[in-house]
């Protein structure tokens, strides 16, 4: 009887260590979904919050392709006005170059009439210089004349007083005399009439010969100011048909610059129902997203439902006598806790039966054994003692602590935290090997992290313990982090690889927190 109960009983401690080896094995497994879960619903709340944002970009350039659209149209309105413009500029010009080359023969003609009015002015000058030259001449003979007259007068004044002497024989001589002396009075009065005439002739000829000069000098002046005018004439022609030319080219870049609008406005419209297509395809793409968000989350929630039932489980296999110190490995991390504000971290060296030899880096003033409260990560689960005494160490080793524990432990899931991505570069060191791996950091955590490596060595190899640096890591006391992996997954060549901390580091936990606030 007592044989059979053995029996039973040791079948019954098989069973439970089959359960709690399978227990630990499905919290592993549990652990894994939960780290992928969170990793895909933080992956995927980006991917719905990016297609919100590409969404509302799109709006935005589909609301400024329009407006192009509407501004290109307008342009394209405002270069027919233009286009318009300069063909009306092209026919002034034209007119304009039409005007100044009659303008220019007109000038030309003027300048001919002027030179033949030069030419008749000289011929006039001479003429008056002849005239003067006749007139001195004449002047003279009127001299002459005058003095004939004189002397008549004279011989008639003799004839009368001779003919007077003479008496009646003399009368008819003195008649003569008599109508000479007439004839000499109307000669001279005749001739200071012609020399009154000639003088103010005279006069007359002298101002038109005044005038004449001065006609003369003006005509010149005029000559010059015609042929200054004829050459900047000439000009402005040739300047208005280079303007012609240049204005025949812009017309001729307008309408090239038409035509391209009217390709743009074409490659608008083409634009324009592009970003309509990719707007509803994004719609589309955002509802799956959202879709695929929400399994995710109820998949995490199915995952915390049966990860709160396997805690259970294994906190009743704990109270129940069947997890304990002999669970607890050389290397596992522990936390000693002497009060609410006094807390040691270290890790086990080793077990043997209910005593525990711990390494604990800050050095603890103790004198007696001292009331403790202990916690060991083992797994992805935490033993908690609320009742231990920690004791130094009997050995030389001024590090080394004695923990005494007399209870079964509570057994406490570890605390799930949020994760934050990181593109650092990092180095990972496989601790047994003493191999370095280059690579770069993907998230990280308070108790967790994933980096990316083209290295397939963790493909090959599975649950090993490695050193990660963080290079220009915002924490440089605390950018050495290790863990063991627990999953790889392979993205054509790029391995993703996740790994879990020994222990919670508080540290990480608060720098994540305030950078996700």
């Amino acid at each position: 009887m007592t044989d059979s109960i053995k029996a039973d009983l040791k079948r019954v401690i098989t069973t439970v260590e089959q359960v709690k080896q399978a227990c630990n094995s499905i919290m592993d497994g549990i652990t894994v979904v939960r780290e992928l879960a969170s990793e895909n619903t933080h992956g995927a709340s980006i991917v719905v919050n990016s297609l919100h944002k590409l969404q509302d970009n799109n709006v935005m350039l589909q609301d400024s392709t329009n407006s192009s659209n509407d501004m290109t149209s307008d342009i394209r309105s405002q270069v027919n006005h233009v286009a318009e413009m300069i063909e009306q500029m092209v026919a002034l010009t034209a007119t304009s170059e039409e005007h100044a080359q009659v303008s220019s023969a007109d000038l030309e003609n003027l300048v001919a009439t002027t030179n033949t009015m030069v030419q008749l002015s000289g011929e006039i000058e001479q003429t008056l210089q002849n005239f003067k030259d006749d007139f001195a001449m004449v002047k003279k003979e009127t001299g002459t004349i005058e003095n004939i007259s004189n002397q008549t007068n004279l011989l008639a004044l003799n004839a009368s007083i001779e003919a007077a002497r003479a008496g009646d024989a003399g009368r008819g001589f003195a008649v003569v005399a008599d109508q000479i002396r007439s004839l000499s009075n109307e000669t001279k009065t005749s001739s200071g009439q012609i020399w009154q005439a000639l003088s103010h002739l005279e006069e007359t000829s002298d101002k038109m010969t005044s005038a004449m000069e001065e006609t003369l000098k003006l005509i010149q002046l005029t000559l010059d100011k015609v042929t200054l005018a004829g050459h900047n004439i000439t000009q402005i022609a040739s300047d208005a048909k280079q303007l012609g030319d240049n204005i025949q080219v812009i017309d001729t870049a307008m309408k090239e610059v038409e035509t391209s609008n009217l390709h743009l406005v074409n490659n608008l419209e083409q634009v324009t129902h592009i970003v309509s297509d990719m707007t509803d395809r994004i719609a589309d793409s955002n509802e799956i997203s959202s879709r695929m968000v929400s399994k995710y989350t109820e998949s995490a929630e199915n995952i915390d439902s049966i990860e709160k039932v396997i805690g259970a489980l294994m906190c009743e296999l704990g109270i129940g006598g069947f997890m304990g110190t002999e669970d607890i490995q050389p290397g596992m991390k522990l936390a000693v806790f002497l009060d609410e504000h006094t807390s040691y971290h270290g890790e086990i060296i080793a077990q043997k039966d209910n005593t525990l030899t711990v390494s604990l880096p800050e050095s603890v003033q103790l004198s007696d054994p001292a009331e403790c409260k202990l916690q060991v990560t083992v797994g992805n689960v935490l033993y908690c003692w609320n009742h231990a005494k920690l004791s130094p160490s009997a050995g030389k080793d001024s590090s080394a602590y004695m923990i005494q524990i007399e209870s079964r432990p509570k057994i406490n899931n570890r605390r799930k935290y949020p994760r934050m991505d990181l593109t650092n570069r990092c180095s990972i060191t496989i601790v047994s090997e003493n191999k370095v791996i280059e690579g770069k950091l993907d998230n990280i955590s308070a108790n967790g992290f994933a980096f990316l490596t083209h290295d397939d060595y963790f493909a090959k190899h599975k649950d090993i313990t490695v050193s990660v640096k963080i290079h220009d890591f915002d924490l440089p006391k605390h950018d050495v982090v290790e863990g063991h992996t627990i999953r790889c997954s392979d993205n054509e060549g790029l391995y993703i690889v996740g790994c879990q901390m020994p222990e919670d580091n508080f540290f990480i936990r608060d720098y994540v927190k305030e950078h996700l606030q």
